[in-house]
């Protein structure tokens, strides 16, 4: 409706802005389960920034059940030097807090993290595992891709009570991640 009331009134005289006037937002009247879902489908930057289209769908992000933090696209434009990488991460990890301290959902079906992470992130992935984990979690990726620059001695190390939970309550078997530690 946003877009049809802009474009009418840039265009008063157009018949096209006649009709675009009429129109009636259909997707806001869909039930919240069915907009949650489609939501679902986007990444979380793109989530929220669809929530901001609409009134009624200001909330409906906080219920998404696939948290999926894939931002391979600034990722790609970092590698070509575009930015800087510690500004970077520092505003990813600050995202992902938010997002976390915003959302309302009972359970997680996929928690996705796929960006270049250092030590300095250590606890806040500890926290967003642990996070997962409370929120039962039935798929767990993280790629930290060349985390603290790669090498053998600097592999991230899973908090060790979210080793148990995992193992425990969510039968992953950890060996398929090589380059991870319990």
């Amino acid at each position: 409706m946003i877009c049809a009331t802009m474009f009418a009134s840039s265009h008063p005289k157009t018949s096209v802005a006649r009709e675009a006037n009429t129109l009636e937002d259909r997707i806001s009247q869909l039930p919240d389960e069915i907009l949650v879902s489609i939501l679902s489908r986007l990444t979380v930057i793109e989530a929220v920034s669809a929530s901001l289209l609409s009134r009624i769908w200001s909330y409906l992000w906080t219920y998404i059940p696939v948290l999926n933090f894939d931002d391979s696209k600034r990722l790609h434009d970092l590698k070509l030097g575009c930015k800087s990488l510690k500004k970077e991460a520092h505003k990813y990890v600050s995202f992902v807090n938010q997002v976390l301290n915003s959302y309302q959902g009972p359970s997680i079906e996929l928690f996705r993290v796929h960006f270049l992470l250092g030590a300095s992130s250590a606890k806040d992935i500890d926290k967003w595992i642990n996070f997962a984990i409370e929120k039962r979690v039935q798929r767990l990726e993280l790629d930290l891709s060349d985390y603290m620059g790669g090498g053998r001695n600097k592999c991230y190390t899973f908090p060790r009570m979210s080793v148990r939970k995992l193992q425990s309550d969510i039968h992953v078997t950890l060996s398929l991640f090589p380059n991870l530690i319990p």
